[in-house]
């Protein structure tokens, strides 16, 4: 057996999907012809690049470990097993057939660790255990003057993140679990992927209304307030799984059809504002004449981030959040140490008339471009200023966390 060199970041069972169907008209007919994915730059500044799936996302020996056998390497075998069981699901999801419980975890360990195994969530978790142990080994030394239990416990020193990767999956997996269902696409134009093909991020009802999901699929209960996850997978141009608290599930079916073509283009959009570098596409041009109004868009967006206030505040009541410019902001000891205060001033105090004094608070978030920035979840509103001199101030409380 030889050494594997060559390891895939997105794994060829998946890019297969995103495939050109178009045999170029100069292709001589006789010829085999092997159909490339298209990787489309995430700016839109230049022109797709076509690669085929077994040449592209490879890197020499990434998931190799330092015990490992190089001819066997371990996290490759893993993922060689996921793969295959996800190579077994195509046809019946091809087939919208409904999948049984083994076949829906084997989808999700896929998707969880497609999330996982990209070097930029490895490179996350590494920074978050590689603080973890910093932390660990002074508290120890600073006891005991060694660092015997922390020798024993970080042992994978910087293979941690990759040692751990397929936990992580699983994590992934039991979170969306309960609220996945699949988007089938019948609005005739492609969803893309991307060098990070699985979105999960946090967001609000009115957020998910934006991206496009009708207003009907969000719980009639919901506020502004609300927050929950959102996972976003394609799986190829035609279907994309889909994950939210926020979004009810079909019915009797795990599929959803959708004929709108503005849901697929920002979902689209979306998979590119996330992505490293890359789209991965069917098509040379997935955006056609709508390119240069996407960029044009960036660029207003790069404008508006940078003539704003560099001075905000986030606040989340029970029931609707608010963005309050501010003009100072600071950070202050409350009476104990669990009850820190953030005292500021706003030019617009319009917004927080709403907000009567005793107002309790789910979260407030600070952000300050050249200072200290920070926040609390569980607080009150204590003071409130009647002009842009006067003071606003916010109290912290735990015991008011939720």
């Amino acid at each position: 057996m030889t050494e594997k060199i060559d390891q895939h970041l997105l794994p060829r069972v998946y890019l297969q999907a995103f495939v050109s169907r178009d045999r170029p008209a100069e292709h001589p007919p006789e010829a085999p012809y092997h159909p490339p994915i298209w990787l489309i730059p995430k700016r839109l500044d230049a022109e797709g690049r076509a690669r085929a799936p077994r040449n592209a996302f490879t890197s020499n020996r990434f998931y190799n470990l330092r015990d490992d056998d190089p001819r066997d390497p371990a996290i490759e075998a893993i993922l060689g097993r996921i793969e295959s069981a996800y190579a077994g699901l195509l046809k019946p999801l091809e087939a919208r057939a409904e999948l049984d419980a083994e076949q829906y975890g084997k989808l999700l360990i896929f998707i969880g660790s497609l999330r996982s195994r990209q070097p930029s969530q490895l490179a996350h978790w590494q920074r978050q255990f590689g603080e973890l142990e910093r932390v660990h080994r002074n508290v120890e030394r600073a006891h005991t003057g060694k660092e015997e239990g922390a020798d024993r416990i970080f042992w994978m020193k910087d293979e941690m993140s990759r040692r751990l990767m397929f936990q992580q999956a699983e994590s992934y997996a039991e979170v969306v679990a309960s609220a996945g269902w699949f988007l089938v696409n019948e609005a005739g134009v492609p969803l893309l992927t991307s060098d990070q093909p699985v979105i999960h991020r946090f967001l609000h009802p009115d957020q998910l209304e934006t991206i496009g999901f009708p207003k009907d699929l969000i719980p009639h209960h919901a506020t502004r307030a609300d927050w929950a996850f959102f996972s976003y997978c394609p799986l190829s141009p035609t279907l994309a799984f889909v994950a939210s608290p926020l979004l009810t599930p079909p019915g009797a079916s795990l599929y959803r059809q959708t004929r709108d073509p503005r849901l697929i283009l920002m979902l689209n959009d979306l998979e590119r504002q996330s992505c490293e570098e890359v789209l991965v596409s069917p098509l040379a041009n997935p955006f056609g004449p709508l390119a240069p109004l996407v960029r044009e868009i960036d660029a207003l967006g790069e404008r508006l981030i940078a003539t704003t206030s560099r001075c905000a505040i986030s606040i989340t009541s029970q029931t609707d959040r608010f963005l309050i410019p501010c003009s100072t902001i600071a950070f202050e000891d409350g009476p104990t140490p669990l009850e820190p205060r953030i005292r500021f001033r706003t030019p617009d105090a319009s917004q927080l008339k709403a907000l009567p004094v005793g107002t309790v608070l789910r979260e407030v978030q600070a952000f300050q471009s050249d200072g200290p920035s920070g926040g609390m979840r569980g607080a009150r509103l204590v003071t409130a200023g009647s002009s842009p001199d006067e003071d606003w101030v916010i109290e912290g409380d735990v015991r008011l966390a939720v």
